[in-house]
């Protein structure tokens, strides 16, 4: 298959590449500078592509000639100068879902989050829910990936939840007692090359997870153990409180 990649360069993408080319297929990797990156992707072609600017099906349809299948991985935590949830989750991949409508291309995977649902109460999982419900009235043979919190190597997100465990002091959220299912990186990135090879009959939707739940309190022990033999000081942070603030952290509970 002939396959057009964006947010390669970031975690998902940096163990998704390797496993596609692993597999036989070809890469269009897009990329905002092509040059400081391309030496981590060789055997990849490489194409230039901006999310915050490039808003418009006309921007992304040129690129994706010749491809059969489109992945989007470009995702923000939290928003930043030039780096908006409106851009990054919304007009861009919206555009670029269009184009390839417009290019013929039914199979696109959209790297969405557990939690970007009709519950959906943040920014973040709004913004990604609008762009998923985009692609469903687009695509015949969509998949929009809804991973709970990811970890393996150099996950961002885990490193933080051990960073904090080792802390003396830990606020719980609602006491911790909010269940996770966190999926590893290898398991997503097989399930990603799997439904490329097998693309769906129509467009379905997936929450990515793990096996087994875990609280929040009980992740923040097992994280902790290995660091010090110490246990932490805990205190409840009541979850009304959290949800008031402006801009509050996305969830990875697994409803």
């Amino acid at each position: 298959m002939k396959i057009f990649i964006t947010g390669a360069s970031g975690f998902i993408g940096r163990h998704l590449v390797p496993k596609l080319l692993g597999a036989g297929h070809q890469l269009t990797v897009c990329l905002r500078d092509p040059s400081k990156e391309k030496a981590a992707f060789v055997g990849c072609k490489l194409a230039t592509g901006n999310f915050a600017t490039d808003r418009t099906a006309t921007d992304w349809l040129p690129r994706l000639k010749g491809c059969d299948v489109v992945i989007n991985l470009v995702g923000i935590i939290s928003e930043s100068p030039g780096q908006s949830f409106e851009n990054l989750h919304i007009k861009a991949p919206i555009a670029l879902f269009q184009a390839a409508q417009q290019a013929g291309i039914t199979h696109i995977i959209q790297l969405s989050a557990l939690g970007a649902d009709q519950g959906a109460e943040t920014a973040y999982h709004k913004s990604k829910r609008q762009a998923d419900e985009c692609l469903r009235s687009l695509a015949p043979h969509a998949l929009v990936l809804r991973p709970s919190l990811i970890y393996g190597e150099n996950a961002q997100s885990w490193q933080l939840f051990s960073a904090i465990s080792a802390l003396p002091v830990i606020g719980l959220v609602g006491g911790g007692k909010q269940l996770l299912q966190p999926i590893h990186i290898e398991d997503l990135t097989a399930a990603i090359v799997t439904a490329i090879a097998h693309p769906p009959q129509h467009t379905i939707t997936i929450d990515a997870v793990g096996a087994t739940p875990i609280s929040f309190a009980r992740l923040m022990e097992q994280l902790r153990k290995p660091i010090t033999p110490r246990p932490a000081f805990t205190f409840d942070i009541p979850v009304t409180l959290v949800k008031a603030l402006p801009g509050s952290p996305t969830s990875q509970v697994q409803k």
